[in-house]
């Protein structure tokens, strides 16, 4: 799994950026927008229980992990101006589940 992804934010908007299920590892990312800040805000939304952390701004480039839940969103919000996201998915499987038999 480690394909880009090019995401277009306009004031106002919440867009979720990133979707996973029993997956770990990092998003790679790089921001930038018309204002020049190339920031935005970023949250995890993370299960099973759908508890919310807030990242705050983020700014130009870097990676986030992600580990130690079910699944999980993360929603980028707060632009200040047209931003553009790319974002790249470095992952494995997280718990390996035992098979199920009938």
């Amino acid at each position: 799994m480690c394909s880009m992804k090019t995401i277009v934010i306009s004031p106002g908007e919440i867009k979720q950026i990133f979707f996973f299920i029993n997956i770990k590892g990092r998003v790679l990312f790089k921001i930038t927008n018309r204002s020049g800040t190339n920031s935005i805000g970023l949250r995890w939304i993370k299960g099973p229980f759908g508890s919310v952390e807030n990242l705050g701004r983020i700014t130009g480039t870097g990676s986030l992990e992600f580990k130690g839940f079910i699944w999980g969103k993360l929603k980028a919000l707060d632009a200040d101006s047209e931003t553009v996201i790319q974002i790249t998915e470095r992952a494995e499987v997280a718990n390996k589940f035992p098979p199920v038999e009938f």
